[in-house]
């Protein structure tokens, strides 16, 4: 879907504040109407409509202005200045009408605007636009009739606000850090750090700037592997914002909606979170990007809980969906690799099927290049399925030959307190040289290993991002299959 079909989407599901906006917006009988009409109904009298393709081109791009444009008529309810981003949006529209009138030099409408504009800004900490109003407010003091506006209480507030704007920026950049990452592993973050956090929530009691302080607080829960204390806290701060906040959020809300979900995961509470994440799957205004992160959320519950079919109609369902192929290559890269681990679950256990699963697996194993990278990460979890597959594949020099460089691996990228499951099923897969590929003796000579790996919570493992696509203990039973099924050729 191009941005003209998107914006008119848009145009069509949310009313006009007056129907003849569009007839304003766009004449009955013009080019950019007939355009227009043609996406509405059908695309392909777009060739009857315009013979030439430059002057198609020209239309569209007049059609995409004019559909961005109509987009501040839109009737979305904003004018109670009851949530903030409503509010924020009929304040820029007030402010851009502030230097429409002020080539008109109509002082006392500005003034009634501007005061207006300060009061809504304070009321909902939107920091950056009271600094642009003040601003404006102290270069042209003397055309104001407000006595109250004097120039060293305007510089007072001026000052103020930077100093909050600059705690804001401190706070979404130190938020961003942990954003970024697909890992919670942040060196660069220690009990100092949240101190500082908290110091500043301590400080400062904007909602804005208590919002950005606990996001970071939930964070460094889950970045210590403390995943009860976030969950306690952002069912907390979701109690707050629904009945004691001083404004309605639905941005911030939402937000932490999603971090509750994240919390719900790590803490094992695997059927809440996919209860959660498909509630807030129905609301109206979640993102695709929020849209797939709740989908893989779910994919991860339905894998950890050992729900394997369940699963597999979730990959099918993300591949499926028209914006799948719109989202980052690693998402592609990580649904690949959840089809391989289910398809060696799966199918390992039956031999007719070896042959053209092997192949499909080979062609895939080639195109991880993102998740590549993620040396100490989803690495691990692509160095596993290619062991499995080879496993799988009956070729004994491809088992015995990596051996070594399996134990240099471990050594290097993996330690048993921070990969956990993941470090003791790598040593029952080093363990497999050693039974000469046979399933009894891998079964004795592994029982510690695969004892450890029952022992150790799942969720110390997920601190990484996710290397456990299939539980271990599942894989174990597979390898074992395997073996017994398998004939090995030199």
């Amino acid at each position: 879907m191009d941005e003209i079909q998107q914006l008119i989407q848009l145009h069509r599901q949310t009313k006009f504040k007056s129907e003849r906006f569009l007839d304003a917006f766009l004449p009955e009988g013009t080019q950019i109407r007939r355009l227009y009409d043609s996406y509405i109904s059908d695309l392909n009298t777009l060739q009857q409509n315009f013979t030439s393709e430059a002057t198609l081109s020209v239309v569209k791009n007049q059609l995409k202005e004019r559909l961005l444009l109509m987009v501040l008529f839109l009737n979305t309810g904003e004018s109670d200045f009851q949530e903030k981003h409503k509010a924020y949006k009929e304040c820029c529209r007030r402010w851009s009408a502030v230097q429409v009138l002020l080539e008109k030099q109509n002082w006392d409408i500005i003034e009634r605007i501007c005061s207006q504009l300060l009061r809504h800004t304070y009321q909902f900490d939107l920091t950056a636009l009271r600094v642009d109003i003040l601003r404006f407010l102290r270069n042209n003091i003397t055309s104001f009739k407000n006595t109250d506006w004097r120039a060293d209480i305007i510089k007072t507030e001026i000052e103020t606000a930077l100093m909050l704007l600059e705690q804001e920026n401190y706070l979404e950049d130190k938020l961003a850090g942990f954003k970024s990452k697909y890992t919670f592993e942040r060196h660069d973050w220690t009990d100092a750090h949240m101190e500082e956090v908290r110091f500043i929530a301590a400080k400062n009691k904007s909602l804005y700037v208590q919002n950005l302080c606990k996001k970071i607080e939930i964070y460094h829960f889950l970045h210590k592997g403390e995943y009860l204390q976030a969950l306690y806290l952002a069912e907390q701060v979701l109690n707050y914002l629904e009945h004691k906040a001083q404004y309605k959020d639905a941005i911030a809300e939402c937000h932490f909606r999603f971090l509750h979900t994240i919390t719900l995961f790590h803490a094992g509470r695997y059927q809440a979170c996919i209860t959660a994440s498909n509630e807030l799957l129905e609301c109206p205004d979640t993102g695709e990007q929020v849209y797939f992160s709740l989908q893989f959320q779910i994919l991860w519950s339905y894998l950890s809980q050992n729900l394997l079919a369940d699963a597999r109609e979730q990959v099918q369902l993300i591949a499926g969906h028209e914006g799948f192929m719109r989202q980052s290559p690693r998402n592609g890269e990580l649904l690949s690799l959840c089809g391989l681990y289910l398809n060696f679950y799966t199918y390992a256990r039956v031999p007719e099927s070896w042959p053209e699963k092997r192949r499909e697996a080979l062609v895939t194993l080639q195109q991880f290049k993102v998740l590549n990278t993620e040396k100490r990460g989803m690495n691990i979890a692509i160095r596993i399925i290619e062991y499995l597959y080879a496993l799988w594949d009956n070729h004994q020099s491809a088992i015995f030959d990596t051996e070594e460089a399996m134990a240099k691996y471990r050594n290097r990228y993996l330690s048993q307190k921070t990969h956990g499951r993941s470090y003791w099923f790598w040593r029952v897969l080093e363990t497999i040289p050693r039974a000469s590929l046979e399933a009894h003796k891998l079964s004795a000579m592994s029982q510690s290993f695969q004892a450890e790996i029952r022992t150790t919570l799942p969720a110390s493992n997920y601190q990484i991002g996710g290397v456990e696509i299939v539980p271990y203990e599942a894989l174990c039973d597979s390898v074992v299959e395997t073996l017994k099924r398998s004939t090995y050729k030199r």
